[in-house]
């Protein structure tokens, strides 16, 4: 009997993904002393495993990867002249190497081609969820949880199930599954329900965004198409009305939460952020062409709440979002060596495709949203992971789409051919001449 080792070129994504807390507290329980020690490693496994498989990636990513390696590499430099050290500070070195993350898993997924589809990393990211909330976060989905803003998984965790809430949205209008169709409703569920707004943003941009994409696919939104849709969220609709209106804790928790994401600058966690920002710009602007680097962690903290630190020092600054984080540390060269060429590479890569799948559609509406998401939070390695397989399967369908052309070509150029030979080799007619009698 051949037992099927499909599923070990799942590892690499699954050793990026164990980063995230929801994966990794589901198998050593929660507020586990590990964390940290293994992220660590799996930055170093992932600038090592970039530059393992350079010589797969495409030259664009060649070119990216090798940026990205020397500015890793100069920073080792500075350490070694500044300190003695090559490593001085290991999280300002971390900002560079968790972003290997894409050429890790891009190059894997080059050499060792169409072993996975998304379908197993969908699968994937549904059982360790509902794992955790089983296991480590069994009150997440109780009435005073939610009254109380104790949402037990983080931001980064609740973001993961954009890719199967978008798996299933695309699977219903492209395979026409119901199945599909109530997954995702449950997945949409699960996300307004633990709360956090940036991902609900986040979730609105990508549904937009996919909806726009549908039209690269064999996808048709009709009447017929929409009609179990509107059906189905009319229900939820009037259940969920039903839950809320009648329950004013929930109501006054959901008021205050959109009324939070309506003024974003003035109050809730916006406002920390607000607050933060406004606080480092003025050193931004000072280092803002390559950031103050290490010599911006030995700076001591200047986010105060009411004369109180809200960080320790010497433990580095803690910038919520990733444009303060990258503009601070590396300056505006550092933050367009992250944001620049995927956003360039991935529109490219679309626009010369003219069908797209369900795989190419879900990465890019999920990896498209950390523009948003960035915003408020840092993309962690898990985001870089996926961009690193959305550009995978983006060129691997640009390529095939390419030799189908080829193809196409050389059949129509083999049948013209084939044709003007048998123009050429057709017998003249014989022209037969008759002779009048006199």
């Amino acid at each position: 009997m051949r037992i099927n080792i499909k599923f070990l070129y799942l590892l690499p994504i699954l050793i990026v993904f164990f980063t995230d807390k929801m994966f990794l507290e589901t198998v050593l329980g929660a507020e586990t002393p590990l964390a940290l020690p293994y992220t660590r490693i799996v930055w170093v496994i992932s600038l090592l495993g970039g530059l393992y498989f350079i010589n797969y990636m495409s030259p664009f990513m060649k070119v990216w990867c090798i940026l990205n390696f020397l500015t890793f590499f100069i920073l080792i430099l500075e350490s070694l002249y500044e300190y003695g050290n090559p490593f001085q500070y290991p999280r300002v070195f971390s900002k560079v190497m968790l972003i290997f993350a894409i050429f890790f898993i891009y190059g894997f997924h080059k050499k060792f081609k169409n072993k996975i589809d998304l379908g197993h990393v969908v699968f994937a990211i549904g059982i360790f969820f509902f794992l955790n909330v089983i296991l480590i976060n069994r009150d997440a989905f109780s009435v005073s949880s939610f009254a109380n803003h104790e949402r037990g998984l983080l931001a980064e965790s609740v973001y993961f199930l954009l890719i199967p809430c978008l798996y299933f949205f695309n699977g219903y209008f492209i395979k026409r599954k119901v199945k599909d169709l109530y997954l995702f409703c449950l997945f949409f569920a699960l996300i307004i329900f633990l709360q956090h707004r940036t991902v609900w943003v986040c979730t609105a941009v990508a549904l937009i965004l996919n909806l726009l994409l549908l039209k690269k696919t064999t996808a048709k939104l009709n009447v017929e198409s929409m009609i179990p849709v509107v059906i189905f969220l009319v229900l939820v609709s009037v259940f969920a009305g039903f839950f809320v209106f009648t329950n004013d804790v929930i109501m006054g928790k959901l008021s205050e939460s959109i009324d939070d994401l309506m003024n974003p600058t003035s109050q809730g966690t916006g406002n920390f952020r607000w607050v933060q920002f406004t606080t480092y710009w003025p050193f931004i602007m000072d280092n803002f062409v390559f950031g103050m680097r290490l010599e911006g962690f030995e700076l001591p903290v200047q986010f105060f709440d009411r004369d109180i630190l809200v960080f320790e020092d010497g433990t580095g600054h803690h910038f919520h979002s990733l444009y303060v984080d990258r503009l601070f540390y590396f300056g505006i060269f550092g933050l367009l060596l992250v944001m620049l060429p995927p956003i360039y590479y991935i529109t490219k890569l679309i626009s010369k495709l003219k069908r797209m799948t369900i795989e190419q559609i879900v990465l890019v509406c999920y990896v498209a949203t950390g523009i948003t998401y960035g915003l408020s939070y840092q993309l962690q390695p898990n985001v870089y992971a996926l961009i690193g397989l959305a550009i995978y399967y983006l060129e691997t369908l640009n390529t095939e789409q390419e030799q189908d052309k080829i193809d196409e070509d050389k059949a129509r150029l083999k049948n013209d051919s084939r044709f003007i030979m048998e123009e050429v080799n057709e017998p003249e007619p014989v022209l037969q001449y008759h002779q009048s009698n006199n």
